[in-house]
C-alpha cells in the first residue's frame, strides 16, 4: 500500500471502508474490502464518519466506532475518546471507549503531548473514570506519568500507591516469587528488591526509576533488557515481563 493514494485502497474512498465496517457490524456481513486493515492504517478522513457512528442508537455500531476511533483518531481529536471514557452512556459502551483510548495512545508520536490531555480530564472525572484514566497512564508514560498523576491528583503525596487507593484500587495481598532481570544468559536475580519494594497494590515503585540503579548494576550492558516477576495475587499465581525501565504494574491473574 505504500506510496498509494488514498482513494486507491481496494478501488473505494477512504470513508467508504468506514460505512462498509459499520455495516457490516449491523448485517454480520462479510466486507468487500478489509475495512479494518484500512482503519488500522489511519485513513485519512475516517474520523468523520467514525464521530457520527459513535453517537448512533445501535450499541454493536458505536463499539466498532469506537474501536475503529482508536486506530484512527489523532492528537487533536483524542479528547473525543477521554470523554466516551469520562462520561460513558453505558458500562459496555466504558469497556469499549477505555480499550479505544488505550489504543490511540499508544500509537501517539507526542505522547508527553498525550498525557497531558489525559491529566487534564482527571480533576473532573468519577472515581471509575480516573483508575480508567490512571490504568492508560501507566501504560503509556510509566513512572513519569504516574508521578504525574500524584501530583495532580493526590496534591503533594508522591506515593503512587496512596493515588491508586485514592482513584478506587483496593489493597490485595501480592507476594513476588521470583524476580530476573537482564536479557538471555546474564541475567540476575532481582526477587528480594522486588519484594522488598511490592505493597498492597499492583504497582511496584522501586528505589530508582531506572532499573540498573534500583538492582545494583547492569547485567547486560548496550543491550535492551527485561524484568521477569512471577506473583501471586489474591492467592492466584501471575507472571508479567517488563521493558527496561517501565512501570511495574503488575496484571491480575485470570
Amino acid at each position: 500500500m505504500a506510496g498509494r493514494k488514498v482513494a486507491e485502497i481496494g478501488g473505494y474512498p477512504a470513508t467508504f471502508h468506514v460505512r462498509d465496517f459499520l455495516d457490516c457490524v449491523k448485517s454480520r456481513a462479510q466486507p468487500r474490502v478489509n475495512a479494518q486493515v484500512a482503519c488500522q492504517r489511519m485513513i485519512a478522513g475516517a474520523t468523520a464518519p467514525l464521530l457520527k457512528a459513535a453517537d448512533a442508537p445501535d450499541a454493536p455500531v458505536r463499539a466498532a466506532a469506537l474501536a475503529a476511533l482508536g486506530a484512527t483518531v489523532e492528537l487533536g481529536d483524542l479528547p473525543v475518546l477521554i470523554a466516551r471514557v469520562t462520561n460513558p452512556k453505558d458500562p459496555e459502551e466504558a469497556t469499549a471507549a477505555s480499550k479505544a483510548l488505550s489504543a490511540a495512545c499508544q500509537r501517539m508520536p507526542d505522547q508527553d503531548a498525550c498525557a497531558e490531555k489525559l491529566l487534564g480530564a482527571m480533576p473532573k472525572a468519577s472515581v471509575a473514570a480516573k483508575r480508567g484514566l490512571l490504568e492508560v497512564l501507566a501504560a503509556l508514560g510509566g513512572a513519569k506519568a504516574l508521578q504525574a498523576i500524584a501530583q495532580k491528583v493526590g496534591g503533594k503525596a508522591v506515593d503512587l500507591n496512596k493515588v491508586l487507593a485514592e482513584v478506587g484500587h483496593r489493597p490485595m495481598k501480592i507476594e513476588i516469587l521470583k524476580a530476573e532481570y537482564g536479557e538471555g544468559s546474564q541475567v540476575k536475580d532481582v526477587t528480594a528488591v522486588v519484594r522488598q519494594c511490592a505493597r498492597d497494590f499492583p504497582v511496584i515503585a522501586l528505589p530508582s526509576p531506572d532499573y540498573n540503579s534500583s538492582f545494583g548494576g547492569d547485567p547486560a550492558p548496550g543491550v535492551v533488557k527485561q524484568l521477569k516477576i512471577q506473583y501471586r495475587m489474591t492467592g492466584k499465581k501471575g507472571e508479567a515481563t517488563f521493558q527496561e525501565n517501565a512501570t511495574i504494574l503488575l496484571p491480575m491473574p485470570k
